[in-house]
């Protein structure tokens, strides 16, 4: 099969029953383009073949969910949380999904219809936001009290007025 939109070669498979509510319809069978990286519904599927997508992984348990993950990079605002569960299942199946984006920029075959660096870069800024560390409000407590006070656990208190044992500090 022929992409649509570039007359690349579309990469069919079978989309697996728990990643049918991924795609735009849940359909038993897609295609991503090898070329622009559109995600297509297909009449057939069977195992995929990237083999002409270098840096694509081979195994299907890795390649079907991303596949499925860079088609849907068009719309990162109401794709973000499908995006983000195919790229948690591409690496449970040993695959780096941000290191194949890399690859994917700079493979001289490709010709992403969007821009993936772009979407790569804003990708793994909403992915930091997620492993940030609680803030107060969500803790209770006030972590910069907290590190004062630790920092300052056995010193003597700084700042105090009118101690008379330094010059310009005590009663006029």
């Amino acid at each position: 099969m022929n992409c649509p939109a570039c007359n690349g070669t579309v990469v069919s498979f079978d989309v697996p029953e728990d990643l049918r509510e991924h795609l735009p319809k849940p359909v038993p069978h897609a295609g991503l383009c090898i070329r622009c990286l559109r995600l297509h519904p297909t009449e057939s599927g069977g195992d995929p073949d990237f083999g002409e997508l270098e840096p694509f992984p081979t195994s299907p348990e890795a390649s079907i969910p991303l596949a499925i993950a860079i088609g849907r990079l068009d719309s990162l605002a109401l794709n973000r949380s499908s995006i983000e569960a195919l790229f948690e299942r591409a690496e449970a199946a040993g695959v780096d999904p941000l290191l194949t984006l890399d690859r994917l920029a700079t493979a001289g075959s490709v010709q992403p219809a969007i821009d993936i660096g772009k979407r790569r870069h804003q990708l793994e800024q909403l992915m930091d936001r997620e492993t940030e560390p609680e803030t107060e409000a969500e803790t209770g407590t006030d972590t910069e009290t907290e590190t004062e006070t630790e920092a300052g656990a056995g010193s003597e208190p700084t700042g105090e007025v009118g101690t008379g044992s330094e010059p310009g500090t005590g009663p006029e």
